[in-house]
């Protein structure tokens, strides 16, 4: 026998079918927890998206002193614009499901109205009865069609009993109150002439001149840091006197002091 022979070494049938036993539990075992933590971070890596979305929403409001409508071209193209991203990307969520933008129906007005967009020109003579906006999204489904009824907005806002979506881990909604963003504005008119005002850059308006009735009042609610020009009579025609911006609420009346007619805070 040659004792310089070299002993062979590898695996037995059988114990590579232990092995492959082994690793196939092990497999079983780790799998659900791998496909879970995938979908946690998934679920979360959502709500961040979503409220990210609904802070460009915001920033859009403020910038453009404009509310998006319903149709979707108008709200994704709006986030997508200040968001820098493709409109396809405010859209559609990571699962490729179409994200859903609610306004509560009674935004502008005291009765349910599908909401048609708002843009500020002369500005509400009434304060916004419920400014409220909700992005939601599904990472199971496309969000379905928006609430007609402000019941059924504050349910799902809410999430009381009966509401049409329930938040979920695959559930998401970014909630947006845009009730301190609308500030009121009184111009008083204390001339016996009209006088006027510009909000931005939109069109001058008119306030009416002082009476026997009292004093001409414009009461207007404009979006926060809304540039206001005020000026002197007559209108039109009258020079520019002041110009502020809208931070707070305002007040401003046009009085005769030292000698002439000037707007001032009263």
């Amino acid at each position: 026998m040659n004792i310089n022979a070299k002993k062979a070494w590898g695996f037995s049938l059988i114990e590579l079918i232990g092995v492959l036993a082994i690793m196939a539990i092990l497999a079983s075992a780790i799998a659900p927890r791998v496909l879970d933590d995938i979908k946690r971070t998934r679920q979360d890596k959502e709500t961040q998206q979503l409220d990210v979305l609904r802070d460009h929403l915001q920033t859009y409001i403020l910038d453009n002193k404009a509310v998006p409508n319903l149709a979707v071209a108008q709200w994704t193209s709006a986030i997508a614009s200040m968001a820098s991203v493709p409109v396809s990307k405010v859209e559609f969520n990571e699962r490729n499901f179409r994200r859903g933008y609610f306004v509560d129906p009674r935004f502008l007005t005291s009765t349910d109205t599908p909401f048609s967009g708002f843009t500020q020109q002369g500005g509400l003579s009434n304060p916004p009865v419920s400014p409220r906006i909700m992005l939601v999204s599904d990472l199971t489904g496309n969000a379905p069609n928006p609430p007609t009824t402000t019941a059924e907005f504050n349910a799902i806002w809410d999430q009381t009993a009966g509401a049409s979506i329930v938040e979920s881990s695959d559930v998401k909604i970014s909630r947006l109150n845009l009730r301190g963003v609308f500030h009121r504005v009184i111009l008083t008119n204390e001339q016996s002439a009209q006088t006027s005002f510009r909000l931005e850059d939109g069109s001058l308006n008119g306030i009416p001149a002082a009476g026997a009735g009292g004093d001409g009042v414009v009461t207007r609610y404009v979006i926060n840091n809304t540039q206001i020009s005020l000026y002197a009579d007559p209108f039109p025609g009258g020079a520019l006197d002041e110009v502020f911006i809208a931070d707070d609420d305002k007040n401003f009346a046009y009085q005769f002091v030292s000698s002439q007619w000037v707007w001032q805070r009263p």
